[in-house]
C-alpha cells in the first residue's frame, strides 16, 4: 500500500473539513457569539494537518493509486473527519474527545445519536455545524471530495468505488467527477427545494435550513431537545416525511428523470436483465457483461487506448523481423527468442509458415523478450 498516496488525498480531505468550518465561524461572527476563536483554532489544525500530510505524501502520483489506495484513504478519511468534526465540540468545553468523536461520527454517518443533553444552551455556529456533519456525510465525504476538486480526477474511480457500495454504485454518467457532481447538484437541489417549503411553512432561515440539511441526509439531528415536536406542526413533519424518504432513493433515478422525464420511470426496468456485449475492436473477443458494468469496463479500457494497440503493433513488427530474414536467408534457421509458451510457438508457425526448434546448448542470448508476445524470453 503507498502510504504517501493516501497521506496526500487525506491532506486534501482534511483541508476541506476545515475549509467547511469558515462557515461556522462566519456565524459565529454574524451572531456575536465569543465561540468564533474556538472555530478558528480547529480551522487551523484541520489546515495545518492537511499541508503536512500533502507535504509527506508530495512525490505521490495518481498513477500510483490502485484499489488498495482506495480503500485505505476511504477508511482513514471518515476516522480522520470525525476526529476533525469533533475538535470544535472539545476546545469549546462542551463534550470530552471521546463524547466529541461519538458526535462528530454520529453526524457524518447520519445515524442520529448525541451525547449532548441540552442543545438549547449551545451557540447557534455550534449547533449549525451538527447539521453540517449531517449534510456532508449523507451523500458522502468522498463524493463531495472528487465533485469539488477535479486534480484528483485520476483517481476519482478508486475512491468512488471504495466509498458507494452495493447495488446503488452505478454510475449515471461515463466519468465518475461527471457522476460525483450530479449526484451533488441533485442533492443540492433537493435540499434547496425543502429549505423553501419549510420557510414557507413558518420556520425561520437558521431552522429550515439546520432542518433541511439533516432531512436529506436521513440524519435526525435538530436544533432543539424536542426536535421537529418543538414547532407544533403536522404539516411540517409530513413535509419532512416525504424529503426523508425522497432522499433515500436512488439519485440515478432522479438524474434520468430531469434529463428524460418521468416516462424514464417506465423504460429504466428495461435494462435490468440486459447482458450486453463489449466487443473490442483490438483483439476482435466479444463478451457477455452485465449492464451496470458496461461503463466501467469500456472505461477501463479507454482510460489507456493505446496500451493494446501498441503491443500488437509491437508484435506484428517482430513477426515481421522474421519474415524478413527467411525471405533474405531463403532456406534455412533464424535465430530468436522465445518465452516458452506453445501459444506463441503456434502464433509464430501460424505467421510465418515455419516451425520452431530449442536449442538446449550453448544458447546466445539475443534478446531478453520473446519474439512472439515480448513477454521475458526462457529460451
Amino acid at each position: 500500500m503507498n502510504t504517501k498516496v493516501i497521506s496526500y488525498l487525506l491532506g486534501k480531505i482534511s483541508v476541506l473539513m476545515g475549509a467547511a468550518q469558515v462557515i461556522n465561524l462566519c456565524m459565529a461572527l454574524y451572531y456575536g457569539e465569543k465561540c468564533y476563536l474556538q472555530f478558528l483554532f480547529s480551522i487551523l489544525l484541520a489546515v495545518g494537518l492537511g499541508y503536512a500530510l500533502q507535504f509527506y505524501g508530495r512525490d505521490a502520483s495518481h498513477k500510483d493509486i490502485s484499489v488498495r489506495e482506495g480503500i485505505g484513504t476511504v477508511f482513514f478519511a471518515w476516522i480522520l473527519a470525525a476526529g476533525l468534526a469533533g475538535l470544535p465540540f472539545v476546545f469549546l468545553q462542551v463534550l470530552d474527545p471521546v463524547s466529541a468523536y461519538f458526535e462528530a461520527m454520529s453526524g457524518l454517518t447520519t445515524t442520529g445519536a448525541t451525547s449532548i443533553s441540552d442543545l438549547e444552551v449551545l451557540p447557534k455556529s455550534l449547533l449549525f455545524w451538527r447539521a453540517m456533519n449531517h449534510w456532508i456525510g449523507g451523500i458522502g465525504i468522498i463524493v463531495i471530495f472528487v465533485a469539488l476538486l477535479p486534480s484528483m480526477s485520476g483517481t476519482a474511480v478508486y475512491l468512488y468505488n471504495a466509498e458507494v457500495t452495493g447495488f446503488s454504485n452505478s454510475r449515471i454518467l461515463p466519468r465518475i467527477r461527471t457522476t460525483a457532481i450530479a449526484l451533488f447538484y441533485i442533492y443540492l437541489l433537493l435540499t434547496i427545494i425543502l429549505t423553501g417549503i419549510l420557510r414557507g411553512m413558518g420556520m425561520d432561515a437558521y431552522d429550515a435550513v439546520y432542518h433541511a440539511f439533516s432531512c436529506i441526509a436521513t440524519g435526525g439531528f435538530s436544533d432543539y431537545n424536542t426536535s421537529v415536536a418543538h414547532f407544533k406542526s403536522p404539516m411540517i413533519e409530513y413535509a419532512l416525511s416525504v424529503f426523508m424518504v425522497l432522499a433515500a432513493g436512488n439519485f440515478a433515478v432522479y438524474y434520468q428523470v430531469t434529463q428524460n422525464g418521468f416516462k424514464a420511470l417506465i423504460y429504466m426496468h428495461r435494462y435490468d436483465n440486459q447482458t450486453p456485449a463489449r466487443v473490442r475492436t483490438d483483439y476482435l473477443h466479444k463478451l457477455q457483461i452485465m449492464y451496470e458494468a458496461a461503463l466501467v469496463q469500456c472505461q477501463q479500457i479507454a482510460e489507456n487506448p493505446a496500451t493494446t494497440a501498441r503491443d500488437k503493433a509491437l508484435n506484428i513488427k517482430r513477426m515481421a523481423k522474421i519474415t524478413k530474414q527467411l525471405e533474405e536467408n531463403g532456406d534455412g534457421f533464424v535465430k530468436a527468442m522465445w518465452c516458452g509458451d506453445e501459444a506463441c510457438e503456434d502464433k509464430v508457425k501460424e505467421t510465418t509458415g515455419v516451425g520452431s526448434r530449442c536449442i538446449p546448448f550453448e544458447q546466445e542470448q539475443l534478446s531478453d523478450k520473446c519474439v512472439c508476445c515480448g513477454k521475458p524470453a526462457k529460451c
